[in-house]
């Protein structure tokens, strides 16, 4: 996974990660860590830079979804 940057201040680029864990005994615990580049500009998550908050701005969710799959 890994991101870029958007073409126009208005852009929203998305991402995706798929994750196959090997199946286990006992509770299990996930989280999800984002990090800028030393030296980089910021960076915005679920938003465009420009994000004017009017109707028209691109605002996403973001979504993490957990499946236990029966062997």
């Amino acid at each position: 996974m890994g991101g870029h940057h958007a073409n126009a201040t208005w852009e929203v680029n998305t991402e995706v990660i798929e994750f196959l864990d090997s199946p286990s005994a006992g509770t299990h615990t996930y989280s999800v860590q984002w990090a800028v580049p030393s030296g980089a500009a910021t960076i915005y998550l679920n938003r465009s830079y420009r994000n004017n908050d009017d109707v028209g701005e691109v605002i996403v969710p973001s979504v993490i979804t957990l499946m236990e799959v029966a062997a």
